[in-house]
């Protein structure tokens, strides 16, 4: 799969959950910027979501970017679109090379976000 720089029209924040301790020894964990990507972000309707309901029910959107030089990005990431949070299900690595990267992902709620 080819991808054009015309696809590639949203920002994304892809975020990891790293932990940090305080003055005091305690850790917390707490997401933190891991990169920011321009990406091909699809929100799943009809045929599509039921395809996807098919193999993971709770996916939602369908966002495909580059992936060259993004070896931390896994199913444990999180990802900021348009004030909205994503989890991401799958990685997918379309062409083998680590190029191009499918990720399926379910949209989360408020109280869920980063």
């Amino acid at each position: 799969m080819t991808l054009r720089a015309g696809q590639l029209r949203h920002s994304v924040g892809i975020y990891n959950r790293i932990t940090i301790r305080n003055s005091y020894g305690a850790s917390k964990r707490q997401w933190s910027l891991y990169a920011t990507r321009r990406a091909d972000v699809r929100t799943l309707t009809g045929r599509a979501l039921f395809f996807a309901a098919q193999q993971n029910e709770s996916v939602t959107h369908l966002v495909i970017m580059r992936g060259a030089s993004l070896p931390d990005l896994t199913s444990k990431s999180r990802l900021k679109w348009q004030g909205k949070t994503l989890e991401v299900e799958s990685v997918i690595d379309e062409d083998g090379r680590g190029n191009v990267l499918e990720l399926s992902c379910k949209r989360l709620e408020d109280k869920d976000a980063l």
